[in-house]
């Protein structure tokens, strides 16, 4: 399990993210600042995210801040 920040943004076809934060730690190049997703919806707050490129299914969760899934 891990913990990631980070800005999603929609490009009208995929999903992407930008990463700010991961495993609590600021992002620093060369790591993996950006992630696009083809999207698929299990529930209202949560969704599976398939990146094509890397070959990663990801499930990702909302949560309140402060607290774990």
């Amino acid at each position: 399990r891990h913990a990631h920040e980070g800005d999603w943004l929609y490009d009208g076809t995929n999903l992407k993210r930008r990463y700010t934060r991961m495993d609590g730690q600021p992002v620093s190049a060369p790591t993996m600042p950006f992630a696009a997703f083809q999207i698929r919806f299990s529930g209202s707050h949560d969704f599976t995210g398939i990146d094509n490129v890397r070959h990663r299914e990801l499930h990702y969760q909302r949560v309140a801040d402060g607290s774990q899934p």
